[in-house]
């Protein structure tokens, strides 16, 4: 088994796991030579919320190298927070950064897998930087190698213009209520309500894109809604940039489907939210 790369843009790998850091304590990664993934259906810190996502391999390595009796597709098990960490680390060095080389290795012990990093740099002052750093891992056997989720078609799905407001919205309701209701309609209408003894919140956005104004044809009803915990809805928002692209779906009283396109990366990340039962 054999994983070495240059990390070539290190803001686009921290971009992907910083949407799971906070809604997964353990998240597994699957590398092979056309493209990373990453899923996590277990471990959630709050609820059950389904990740998965993907970024193409050349978006982020160079020189990429691997090996493995799996079709040549290895697969880790590690924690996004302290990947994140590490990657945060990266990008807001104070130093400029001439190669971060990574590979899957032993630990100075032999006993634990780790994913080693090796970053060589100059300062401002044009000193010479060498820095090593390890994060331990756990590699998944080829036979137990996860497919990526997969799930029904969302009734709708609308395209969100500001997901900076609805994080601010998010966030802000649950300190109210544990709900959050979500409706859309194909007229591109997207309604958010919550409520408790004393207050009840309506926000709305007119004018949303629907992706698939067709489905209109086949759909149950004009109007899709569903209830989730208002917790896991901010969270999973948290880790979304300013300059993604979010389409938000939602399987009538089923599941809301949150879909994050990086617009730099074109990397992409899905996370699934079970509807509460009322």
């Amino acid at each position: 088994m054999y994983l070495k790369a240059n990390v070539a843009f290190p803001e686009f790998l921290r971009n992907l796991i910083r949407r799971s850091a906070k809604t997964h304590n353990s998240i597994i990664i699957v590398f092979d030579s056309d493209k990373v993934e990453l899923s996590a259906s277990e471990g959630a810190l709050t609820g059950k919320v389904v990740l998965w996502g993907e970024i193409r391999t050349c978006s982020v390595f160079e020189d990429f190298r691997i090996k493995s009796k799996a079709g040549n597709r290895i697969a880790l098990t590690i924690s996004p927070a302290i990947f994140l960490t590490l990657l945060d680390g990266f990008c807001d060095s104070n130093f400029v950064i001439e190669r971060c080389g990574m590979q899957l290795a032993k630990d100075e012990q032999k006993q634990n897998a780790v994913l080693a990093f090796d970053l060589t740099g100059t300062t401002e002052s044009d000193r010479f930087v060498s820095v090593h750093h390890e994060i331990r891992i756990s590699v998944v056997r080829p036979d137990q190698i996860p497919s990526i989720p997969k799930c029904e078609e969302p009734d709708i799905d609308v395209v969100l213009q500001s997901v900076g407001q609805l994080q601010n919205i998010a966030s802000k309701i649950g300190s109210y209520s544990p709900f959050i209701r979500m409706n859309a309609d194909f007229d591109g209408c997207l309604v958010l309500e919550a409520f408790s003894d004393e207050v009840r919140i309506k926000t709305e956005w007119k004018g949303l894109k629907v992706v698939f104004p067709d489905k209109l044809e086949t759909a149950a009803k004009p109007i899709s809604s569903i209830l989730v915990l208002s917790k896991l809805l901010s969270q999973a928002l948290s880790g979304v940039l300013l300059s993604d692209v979010v389409t938000i779906g939602i399987r009538d009283q089923h599941f809301l489907l949150i879909t994050t396109i990086s617009a730099q990366s074109e990397g992409r990340t899905f996370h699934l939210i079970p509807a509460i039962i009322e």
